[in-house]
């Protein structure tokens, strides 16, 4: 499944933000023409109502598509390196627009490509363990396994994912919150009413009528917290799945960009690189990992 979820996940992911906010716009619009009294009544009776809760959703998923190279170069502290840049520069024609070769200190051998979401931009990183300790052969196999990212459009698929993804969550994620906040301010008051009822039971009535009254008393309780813990775990559910979602479609561009750079370079070349990374979790790949193991990739390289 995961195969084809990579093909039609940003596919989807486009489609639906594309049509939210044409018909964002178009509420906008109608509403304007609506103060002229050039839209019927009938249509701005739905987009006004559309406006508000399409417009929040929307409103937060759009920061996804801010330009993220100068953010990931702050917050990761990038500066240029001109010498690795001169060592791949013989890959970089496989690029469109300007591409910014940095590094960025880490303890950990690693890189990332990032591009803006609109073609011309994009950064690659190197870490500066992984410059130090790579061969020209293992620098030049991880950069054309993050051109071939860049090539793929997959920072930019990514950028649709998680504002869709967002955009989905919103509004379930608002309402279990508040259910959420609503449960941990009334739970003491519920405890203490229950022990009191427990202790005006037990002396009106006797020590045996307790449990019969607490019974009861928690099968109201039941009925009044079915539909808030239900939209609770709906929104667990939901986001348990979004970000599986995403994970298993960065788990699948890995192995395409480990094929692709394979491509620019050689399979020997990209297995070898491979070998100067560790995996995270060496027991296994959860769901919720955005890398398959190294194991896999290599087994992946050797199959094609």
């Amino acid at each position: 499944m995961a195969k084809e979820l990579h093909q039609w996940y940003p596919r989807m992911a486009k489609y639906l933000l594309g049509c939210s906010l044409s018909a964002l716009l178009l509420s906008m619009l109608a509403m304007g023409l609506g103060q002229h009294g050039f839209v019927h009544r009938d249509v701005l009776e739905i987009a006004g109502p559309f406006l508000v809760v399409a417009g929040l959703p929307l409103l937060v998923a759009i920061r996804f598509f801010h330009d993220p190279i100068e953010m990931v170069w702050k917050k990761y502290n990038v500066t240029a390196n001109e010498a690795v840049a001169s060592r791949v520069n013989g890959l970089l024609k496989e690029t469109d627009g300007d591409v910014r070769i940095g590094q960025y200190p880490a303890e950990d051998a690693n890189a990332f490509a990032i591009s803006s979401v609109r073609r011309g931009r994009a950064l690659i990183a190197f870490s500066s363990t992984l410059i130090a300790s790579a061969s020209q052969r293992q620098l030049l196999a991880i950069a054309a396994h993050e051109i071939a990212h860049l090539r793929n459009g997959d920072s930019r698929n990514k950028v649709f994912i998680l504002a869709f993804n967002e955009a989905v969550r919103f509004y379930p994620w608002l309402l279990s919150g508040a259910i959420r906040d609503m449960f941990r301010m009334i739970w003491p008051w519920v405890l203490a009413l229950t022990m009191v009822l427990a202790a005006v039971t037990g002396f009106v009535q006797g020590m045996s009528a307790i449990a019969g009254q607490l019974l009861g008393w928690f099968e109201v309780l039941a009925r009044i917290a079915k539909w808030p813990l239900l939209i609770v775990a709906g929104y667990l559910v939901l986001n348990w799945l979004l970000e599986w979602g995403f994970h298993a479609y960065s788990r699948e561009r890995e192995f395409a960009a480990d094929a692709a750079g394979a491509a620019l370079t050689s399979r020997a070349a990209m297995i070898d690189a491979l070998s100067l990374f560790t995996d995270t979790e060496p027991a296994g790949v959860g769901v919720f990992d955005t890398h398959p193991s190294l194991g896999e990739r290599k087994r992946r390289l050797l199959q094609d």
